[in-house]
């Protein structure tokens, strides 16, 4: 590699270039670096075609389906499979009418970074895992396919049809396949997911699932990776996974690298513990995988790498290298029976829970913030050499079953060698030594007199220094520089500039085709989103209040437009002068003075309407606090997580009417700049339905026909019957809301929604 992210991007913009004259002047580009590919992004109008070099001579197309519009008339082209480390010109044509305009041409130039290809996924093998050659570009036999959610069933190649069939089909070709993502793909209507809403890849002729751009996700659904060679999966974000977002099984030579999870869920939960989901990331019986620059989010059961205690499995070979381990709780990674090489990852406010846990019989046992997981745990007879990880503020950074630990059950333990390791004052506190052994050199050989588990009598195998090790052959920083790395590159394509693109895909190189909608409408039949941060936040709310710059805080505060009562605390919130800003939708607000919301400290308030809780906080240190809000019942209904002393947060949750109480779980203060509650639609009163004139539960061209006579001659004895029916809001009952409940009956949806 030592091929990791060298280069500069280059920003220079070409105006004349191939013998052209521009007639007229070229727009400004705002260019920049991806790994193996290069992006522009410029104001303009209509169609373009975009080429791009590696000489500035010799231009080759790129497929239009990389060339993407905000619909407002800003673009981004972002060719793919580019060979890194690698400067690239990229020309853009404009198109009218099916012809290109030369003398409007215009290019820029860019820097190609390679992926990071190291680890045990390339060990033993001259070709790099999934699609791509070694280089990052791809081979000239490949086929490739676009897939966005307008097209996920109807995509076709190999004579097979929707993006599950081909896959399927793809087991039984000798041409690699690149499948490219573009936006938001939902479980909903996707058909071809089983019971665990996930779809399945096999083979062996060389696969790459890929993310175009920095908007590729996986909405509630995940992909298994089974009886297959040769499988990479980069650039996507598992969203909300419902069970596994990846997961891996009886496979070799496979690399999962530079996607996004988060965490997952389920309403009701399948089994007691998975109201999280499943494993973000799980394998068993595979052999020579990395999972190496992946961002692991709020994740629950994240990696586990062994299915179980009573199934033997034969020894594996695992790297887990540059992953950022964000809040996530447990299982990074959870090993049975394989040699693992976990090296270069930052683990940050690890090992609390991210949500309520249930034992069997559904009975809570651990609440948001609880002390319950760890960072790395080594069971059954495995062998885990952790070198140069970064553990900030983690609870049980390494862990064996060796002392009969509760958290990896009564399994035979594991040995885990380290060095190299920065540990925390804290999370050094919370791990006896005996759980790893601290190795003098990294060559160190153990001895058994070193280590032997008390249960199961395993001792260490030392595949680290055997010819089953790749040794010298990867990109190793200091514990210390790899947390800016992690930091830095971790995780799916992010979004610098803000553009929201449009998702239709306007062609491809092979299979492909299909169009999607340019306004990207919000799916009817999508799940509710349990993500509490919402980062469209709206801080104009119905009921607020602004913390002052000084002066002590009542425990009861806020009313409607900042007067009157709403929110009442059980003790009062100490006010201190600290200032801060917050940028939501694109604007800056400033605060003047902050509350102190006291851990384990708490918030009520009642909303008689459907609405959202806002939120702008932060808190003292660099930890976030966890702000765990539960329903009148004390059930547990959504989470939000204040920012840090370096960041401030604003976040909002969605709520339905009724009573709430929010609590400061996070372990220390939090710091609140505003608190507010926007009310977002009326509740029907009494249980009565909106537009239901006649009280029969139903909407019906009986309804309409009462309030229709209710305009002409304005009897009844229903006390209710105004508000229920002015399904309008304009105080009147009139003939519009007679044709609004009609209206209803015709597409079979209720008035109140």
């Amino acid at each position: 590699m030592k091929k990791f992210i060298s280069g500069i991007v280059s920003l220079s913009m070409l105006f004349g270039s191939f013998g052209l004259t521009n007639v007229h002047a070229a727009p400004t580009v705002t260019s920049g670096s991806g790994f193996e590919s290069v992006w522009g992004e410029f104001a303009g109008s209509g169609d373009y075609n975009a080429y791009v070099s590696e000489n500035g001579t010799d231009f080759t197309k790129t497929d239009t389906a990389l060339i993407r519009t905000d619909g407002s008339g800003n673009y981004r082209v972002e060719p793919l499979g580019l060979k890194g480390n690698t400067e690239y010109t990229v020309k853009v044509v404009p198109v009218a009418n099916g012809t290109e305009n030369e003398a409007e041409a215009f290019t820029f130039t860019a820097f190609s970074k390679s992926y990071d290809r190291s680890g045990y996924a390339f060990f033993g093998t001259t070709n790099a895992p999934g699609a791509y050659l070694s280089d990052g570009t791809l081979p000239s036999n490949a086929d490739v396919i676009y897939v966005n959610d307008a097209n996920k069933n109807t995509v076709s190649l190999y004579g097979k049809t929707g993006l599950s069939n081909v896959l399927d089909a793809h087991s039984k070709q000798s041409r690699p396949l690149v499948v490219r993502i573009i936006g938001k793909i939902n479980a909903s209507g996707f058909s071809g997911l089983d019971s665990t809403k996930m779809t399945e890849t096999k083979g062996t002729a060389g696969l790459t699932i890929e993310g175009v751009g920095t908007d590729a996700s996986f909405y509630t659904w995940g992909i298994k990776i089974a009886h297959a060679a040769d499988v990479e999966i980069r650039n996507i974000t598992f969203d909300t996974p419902y069970e596994d977002a990846t997961e891996i099984q009886e496979s070799t030579h496979v690399w999962i690298h530079d996607n996004t999870y988060t965490q997952g869920f389920q309403d009701p939960p399948k089994e007691y513990d998975k109201n999280h989901g499943d494993g973000s990331c799980d394998a068993k019986r595979s052999d020579y995988v990395t999972i190496s620059y992946n961002r692991f989010t709020r994740t629950a059961k994240t990696c586990l790498l062994g299915s179980s205690a009573k199934s033997r499995e034969d020894v594996g070979h695992y790297s887990y290298h540059h992953n950022f381990f964000d809040n996530a709780e447990q299982r990074l990674p959870r090993i049975r029976w394989h040699d693992v090489h976990i090296y270069n990852n930052y683990y940050k406010n690890v090992g609390y829970a991210v949500g309520i846990h249930y034992d069997s019989k559904y009975n809570v046992t651990a609440h948001e913030g609880d002390k319950v997981g760890y960072g790395i745990g080594a069971t059954c007879n495995s062998s885990v050499f952790a070198e140069n990880n970064y553990f900030e503020n983690t609870y049980r950074p390494m862990l064996t079953s060796d002392k009969n630990c509760g958290s990896l059950s009564s399994n035979d333990g594991g040995v885990i060698k380290a060095y190299g390791n920065y540990i925390d004052e804290y999370s050094a506190s919370t791990m006896e030594k005996k759980d790893y052994f601290a190795a003098p050199s990294k060559d160190y050989k153990l001895t058994a007199a070193d280590y032997t588990c008390t249960l199961g009598g395993w001792t260490y195998d030392n595949f680290d220094t055997s010819d089953k090790f790749y040794t010298d052959n990867y990109f190793l920083e200091t514990a210390e520089n790899c947390k800016t790395t992690v930091e830095e590159n971790a995780g799916s394509e992010k979004n610098t500039t803000g553009l929201v693109l449009n998702n239709a895909i306007n062609g491809s190189s092979t299979g492909g085709g299909g169009t999607g909608d340019p306004d990207d409408p919000i799916d009817p039949d999508d799940p509710v989103d349990p993500h509490p941060t919402d980062p469209g936040v709206n801080i104009d709310c119905t009921y607020y209040y602004d913390f002052p710059s000084s002066g002590s805080t009542a425990a009861s505060f806020g009313g409607e437009n900042g007067s009157g009562t709403f929110f009442t605390a059980d003790k009062g919130l100490s006010a201190s002068g600290k200032t801060g800003t917050v940028t939501v939708n694109g604007k800056t607000y400033t605060f003047e003075g902050v509350g102190g919301f006291a851990n384990n400290g708490t918030i009520k308030f009642t909303a008689e309407k459907n609405g959202t809780l806002n939120i702008v906080s932060c808190s003292g240190s660099t930890t976030q606090r966890k702000l765990v809000v539960t329903n009148s019942a004390g059930k547990e209904v959504g989470t939000i997580l204040s920012g840090t002393s370096s960041q401030d947060s604003a976040a909002a949750l969605a709520l339905e009417a009724g009573s709430y109480t929010v609590t400061n779980k996070g372990g220390g203060e939090a710091k609140l700049y505003y608190i507010g509650y926007k009310n977002d639609g009326e509740t029907p009163q009494n249980d009565e339905m909106i537009g239901d004139a006649d009280l029969d539960n139903m909407i019906t061209a009986s309804d309409a026909l009462m309030v229709l006579q209710y305009t002409l001659a304005p009897m009844t004895t229903d006390a209710n019957f105004v508000k229920r029916c002015d399904v309008d809001k304009d105080n009147f009952i009139t003939a519009t809301d007679a044709s609004i409940i009609l209206q209803a009956t015709l597409t079979e949806k209720l008035v109140l929604q």
